[in-house]
C-alpha cells in the first residue's frame, strides 16, 4: 500500500510541476496571443466610455490608447517603483498643458496588467491617435513615427519647442537592448471633457 501511495503522490507531483513550467512559459506570451485588432467604433467606443468616466470618477491624469488597450493613470515621482504600477512619466519632462516633449514610459510587460503596460506598443502606426487626459482636459494626439533607438539614446527624452508626446519601451520582447519609441503630435489643440 506505501508503494501505490509514493507512485500517485509523484504522479500528482509531476502534474503540478509540470503545471507550473507550462504557465511560467506561457503566460508572457497571454498578450499576444488574446490581442485583438480593434475596430474603428470599439477605439470610439472606448474613447467615450473612457471620456464619460474620467469625468465623472477618475481625477488623476490618465493615458488612453485604444488601438492597444492601454488604459493606465500617468505615474508621478523620481523613483523606478513607480514605472512598475504602468505609464510613468519621466521626471524633468513636460507635460501636454505646458507644451514641450511630454515623454512617458512604461514596461513592455505587467504580469495581470496589460492595459498598464506597453506589451503591444509596436503595433502602433503612423496616423493611430493617443489620449491623454491631464488637469481635467483631454489631449488627443496622433502618430507621426515609430523607431528603434539604443538605450543610452537619451535624445528622445530632449525638450522641443513643440507640443510632443513620446512614448517608449523596451525591445525586444523580453530583452532591454533598445527601445521603441513613438511620437505623436497634438491632434487637436485641447478640449475640456
Amino acid at each position: 500500500m506505501p508503494r501505490i501511495f509514493i507512485i500517485i503522490f509523484n504522479g500528482l507531483l509531476s502534474l503540478v510541476i509540470a503545471a507550473i513550467a507550462l504557465s511560467v512559459i506561457v503566460v508572457p506570451f497571454l498578450p499576444e496571443l488574446i490581442y485583438e485588432e480593434t475596430g474603428d467604433v470599439e477605439i470610439e467606443n472606448i474613447v467615450q466610455e473612457t471620456r464619460k468616466t474620467h469625468k465623472e470618477e477618475i481625477r488623476e491624469n490618465f493615458l488612453l490608447i485604444p488601438k492597444i488597450r492601454v488604459a493606465s493613470i500617468i505615474n508621478e515621482g523620481d523613483s523606478y517603483l513607480a514605472l512598475d504600477q504602468g505609464a510613468w512619466r519621466r521626471p524633468l519632462a513636460s507635460n501636454p498643458k505646458e507644451g514641450g516633449n511630454t515623454v512617458i514610459v512604461a514596461h513592455r510587460f505587467l504580469s495581470g496588467m496589460q492595459e498598464r503596460s506597453f506589451y503591444h506598443l509596436p503595433k502602433l502606426v503612423v496616423g493611430d491617435e493617443i489620449y491623454i487626459y491631464w488637469d481635467n482636459e483631454e489631449y488627443v494626439y496622433e502618430v507621426f513615427e515609430t523607431r528603434t533607438v539604443e538605450p543610452y539614446d537619451k535624445e528622445i527624452e530632449d525638450n522641443s519647442d513643440e507640443p510632443i508626446l513620446t512614448l517608449y519601451t523596451c525591445t525586444p520582447l523580453w530583452t532591454s537592448d533598445k527601445r521603441f519609441v513613438v511620437l505623436a503630435k497634438p491632434k487637436l489643440i485641447e478640449e475640456t471633457i
